[in-house]
């Protein structure tokens, strides 16, 4: 019987070979088991659609998911970052903030290629965004 581990290890094979279907197929299996809601398969569903660029399908994993770690929040903003949504990303980043979540450097590399392709956002407003908060420290 398939588990918590195995579902995640078939769903990132299938975003590393952006093989949609397959994945889709065995989401659909671990809402079928029960295991959709387990943090590792969560984690790994979210990864899959964004580097697959369903970043809705994404994001209807990560907001239907009761619990999120720092994992859950670096797959959306990294894959709104590359998915060219530099306002989705920054709104993420102070969501994740206020949900007391601690960034780490993925998440601030996914904020700052944001803040790059954000039309208007200096240098200045990238380095109170990230160095301007108290958790930096």
């Amino acid at each position: 019987m398939p588990n918590k581990f195995t579902f995640s290890f078939v769903i990132k094979g299938a975003s590393q070979v952006l093989d949609y279907e397959i994945g889709r197929v065995v989401h659909g299996m671990a809402v079928k088991t029960a295991l959709n809601e387990d943090m590792f398969v969560v984690n790994s569903l979210i990864y899959f659609y964004a580097t697959c660029g369903h970043l809705d399908l994404a994001y209807h994993v990560f907001v239907r998911s009761f619990k999120r770690d720092v994992i859950s929040w670096n797959s959306m903003i990294s894959g709104f970052s590359k998915g060219d949504c530099p306002e989705e990303v920054l709104d993420l980043f102070h969501a994740m903030q206020a949900q007391w979540v601690v960034p780490n450097v993925v998440t601030m590399v996914g904020v700052f290629f944001a803040c790059i392709k954000k039309v208007g956002f200096g240098i200045g407003e990238v380095a109170t965004l990230v160095c301007g908060k108290e958790w930096y420290s």
